[in-house]
């Protein structure tokens, strides 16, 4: 399994589908099944499409920010390095100000400027 969060816990976005490769070609006959549990305590719907023979992609859309459990089983067997950890940001809660964030700014040269950036 390849995929945010398999190799140690991810930071990604709020509204980006996340996709995981998942390779069962070794696995014998089965089909994975993947589960995504959101911030909000639900599951979050997620779409497994067979992209060649035996191996698959599952993808999912966070629609809130926090953490997310993204667990793989295959044959009612949870697979090693699940469940996957991703952590979810929204970027447009972030809140920057400083000189010219708001409107223009007449700031002289070679002078540091500071800016604060609120996440």
């Amino acid at each position: 399994v390849t995929g945010p969060g398999i190799n140690g816990e991810a930071q990604e976005c709020v509204e980006q589908p996340l996709c995981y490769t998942i390779d069962t070609t070794q696995a014998g006959d089965g089909k994975p099944e993947v589960t995504v549990d959101g911030p909000d305590g639900c599951n979050k719907d997620v779409d497994i499409q067979e992209i060649s023979d035996g191996v698959y992609q599952a993808k999912y859309t966070p629609d809130l920010p926090g953490d997310y459990k993204v667990h793989v089983n295959y044959c009612d067997t949870e697979v090693p390095s699940s469940p996957a950890n991703v952590h979810v940001a929204d970027p447009s809660k972030v809140v920057v100000t400083g000189p010219g964030i708001n409107g223009e700014a007449q700031e002289c040269v070679e002078q540091p400027l500071c800016y604060t950036i609120d996440t």
